[in-house]
């Protein structure tokens, strides 16, 4: 039930606000694995509820603050394309590509995350990000810059896209 989702994640985002010492707590029972659990099973929702992606990217947001290893565990549930697939279907919403472009920098700081998210198309989401919102959307146009530049951080990664072009 998509209400039911959406006022725990409410419950849970109140939660992680209210203090360090909570968001850490809910971040050692296991907070973060669940909900990236949650986005892998809203990914296959259709229609895409939008209002529920945007809530659990914003709380995942907010707990990958104390979950240093928040990448591996994406990989390892299988959101990393999930994530990336959310963010080429909803490129005209501002309001989700925002924290769709900061959750995909997250990932992309792993180096797995960031090769796997070349070859599935990230550089030109990329450019098409810089083409819609460069002018339009600062906000979004620097996320989206800051994981062009996460993403080419890594030489493997740099050098792809110094001989795709």
């Amino acid at each position: 039930d998509v209400s039911l989702h959406l006022n725990t994640i409410h419950i849970l985002e109140h939660i992680a606000s209210s203090s360090n010492s909570k968001c850490t707590r809910l971040v050692r029972q296991g907070a973060p694995h669940a909900l990236l659990r949650s986005i892998a099973a809203t990914s296959r929702v259709r229609p895409l509820l939008e209002e529920l992606c945007i809530r659990q990217h914003l709380l995942l947001l907010k707990l990958a603050v104390k979950e240093k290893k928040l990448a591996l565990k994406a990989r390892l549930c299988g959101v990393v394309t999930v994530t990336l697939d959310l963010a080429k279907q909803c490129i005209n919403n501002i309001d989700l590509s925002t924290p769709l472009l900061q959750v995909l920098k997250i990932y992309a700081s792993n180096s797995s995350n960031s090769v796997s998210l070349v070859k599935n198309g990230v550089l030109n989401l990329m450019e098409r990000y810089f083409s819609l919102y460069g002018k339009q959307n600062i906000a979004v146009f620097r996320h989206a810059l800051d994981l062009y530049t996460q993403v080419l951080s890594f030489r493997s990664n740099a050098s792809k896209a110094a001989s795709s072009e």
